[in-house]
């Protein structure tokens, strides 16, 4: 990637994204948490370049008749620790968010995995509380 994208990335996330998690039970019972990135917007071309670049998956969420359907772009795993890591020095609004993003232990192959990524996912989950 070179770095005009890599700055046109991070300022859409910075602008129109989320730094997230997801946690779930494996077959074999271990807890794992996933950490996720997505970018919502109604311009369906947007939200078509990520996909069609970098992967993931799209949904459609559709609120209420009066506004515009919205597109989530979802990128989730090793995939988006990479991307974000491609783009980590471009970001201003949520810099502080990829620090923690970027530390990630994927694959999770042990209990301490999951104590470690889930520290590092309530700081981004601090980070991400309105007005802050």
């Amino acid at each position: 990637m070179n770095s005009t994208t890599a700055a046109r990335v991070a300022a859409f996330i910075d602008g129109e994204g989320c730094l997230s998690r997801k946690k779930w039970r494996r077959k074999d019972g271990l807890l794992v948490v996933i950490p996720t990135l997505t970018v919502t917007n109604t311009a369906w071309r947007l939200i078509e370049w990520f996909y069609e670049s970098f992967g993931g998956y799209i949904s459609a969420i559709d609120q209420r008749k009066k506004w515009k359907v919205a597109y989530r772009w979802i990128l989730d795993g090793l995939d988006a620790v990479k991307l974000i890591k491609k783009c980590a020095q471009w970001f201003i609004v949520k810099a502080e968010h990829v620090k923690h993003f970027v530390k990630y232990r994927l694959p999770q192959k042990k209990p301490g995995d999951y104590v470690w990524n889930w520290r590092l996912s309530e700081k981004i989950q601090k980070l991400n509380k309105r007005g802050r």
